[in-house]
């Protein structure tokens, strides 16, 4: 009698060269596809390298400023950062010229007293602050003739004229008062202030801004 066959382990055995087969397979194709991608990947860094070496148009110069210039650029902590020269705080606070403006958009002006209220308080005054600060630069004094700052006068009509002929009142016709700037100097020999005389008609605007274009204050 002959030896019967065990076909449950034949099967076993098939069943296990199946899967052996179909693991290598697998792998196979695993490696195949990786040595397709690292192929890819070459490719790739390849073509890169050679974009990167080769002259750019406008079009691409102007793309790649923009993603290697511009955006990567993060603004760091304010807090840590330098500010470099500062600017000197000389002159009046945001709530005094607050109050100033309050004070003068309450009160409409209806008078020349009125205006030349304002004048002194929203122009003559910050004014004079202004030159008195570039006074204290010597290259600015030096280049608008500065002297030693400046002041303000309204000189009335009646106290530098003679008064009307009293026969003939209506002789002399109404004239606004005459606004006039004075610079102080000190005197070189005794050291006393002095002051010059500056009409409006002698500081022209158009002056001032050459010499403003010249000067670095």
């Amino acid at each position: 009698m002959s030896d019967s066959v065990d076909y449950k382990a034949l099967f076993l055995r098939a069943e296990e060269e199946i899967k052996r087969v179909d693991e290598e397979r697998k792998g196979a194709n695993e490696e195949r596809k990786k040595a397709e991608e690292g192929r890819r990947q070459e490719k790739i860094l390849r073509e890169q390298a050679e974009t990167r070496n080769h002259q750019t148009t406008f079009e691409e110069f102007i793309q790649h400023c923009h993603d290697l210039l511009s955006k990567p650029l993060k603004a760091g902590d304010p807090t840590q950062s330098t500010t470099g020269r500062e600017t000197p705080r000389l002159f009046s606070p945001c709530i005094v010229l607050e109050e100033y403006g309050q004070r003068s958009a309450d009160r409409p002006i209806t008078s020349e007293k009125d205006l030349e209220v304002y004048e002194r308080f929203a122009v003559e005054n910050h004014v004079s602050d202004i030159i008195s600060a570039l006074c204290k630069i010597p290259s600015a004094r030096e280049e608008f003739g500065l002297g030693n700052g400046v002041w303000f006068d309204n000189h009335a009509r009646a106290l530098d004229e003679s008064p009307p002929d009293k026969a003939n009142p209506k002789e002399r016709p109404a004239r606004p008062d005459q606004f006039c700037i004075h610079r102080v100097d000190e005197d070189n020999e005794g050291g006393s202030p002095t002051d010059e005389l500056l009409p409006r008609d002698r500081r022209t605007r158009n002056s001032s801004y050459r010499r403003a274009g010249k000067t670095k204050v």
